[in-house]
């Protein structure tokens, strides 16, 4: 459907050292939760862009309407899960909880917003993002074709250009 994270690092075993899991909550293991692909009530991706959490969190939370739930969820989650947890040694380990449930509440939220009510509530707050395009409107740009990333043979487009994930 569409990438589930945007978390990067420079360690690419990180994400597996942290959630082995890749199911259930692993979607959410997320560790800058105002940066990541949300989808709208509409059915729309939306890349938010704010890396720096302690800059962009509130006020991302605050556009969908989910900061003081979120800031509840997030004491528990300390209270419950985190301080009991103190045989862990990893940090990153420990605060999985904290961030699994930020990320739900953001996922949450935007899914009750259409794209036209998150952008106007983005502009209001001033959240960075970007619309994420899928293939198909990838396409209608000149650009992909002059820069020769993308080239029609046989009536179908090929990427000519290698993507790296690294």
């Amino acid at each position: 459907e569409q990438l589930m994270g945007t978390f990067v690092h420079r360690r690419a075993d990180f994400l597996e050292l942290v959630c082995p899991d890749r199911r259930g909550d692993a979607r959410y293991a997320n560790f800058t939760p105002a940066c990541s692909a949300i989808k709208s009530k509409d059915g729309v991706w939306i890349q938010i862009l704010g890396v720096d959490t302690k800059r962009h969190l509130t006020p991302t939370l605050g556009a969908l309407g989910v900061k003081w739930r979120t800031y509840g969820c997030v004491v528990w989650d300390l209270i419950t899960k985190v301080l009991p947890n103190s045989k862990e040694s990893n940090l990153a380990k420990r605060m999985l909880p904290v961030f699994i449930n930020i990320n739900k509440s953001i996922s949450a939220g935007s899914s009750k917003l259409t794209y036209a009510e998150l952008e106007e509530r983005f502009a209001r707050h001033g959240i960075w993002y970007t619309r994420i395009r899928d293939s198909d409107s990838y396409l209608q740009y000149q650009q992909v074709f002059d820069n020769e990333i993308v080239k029609y043979e046989h009536s179908r487009p090929i990427v000519t250009t290698p993507i790296r994930c690294d």
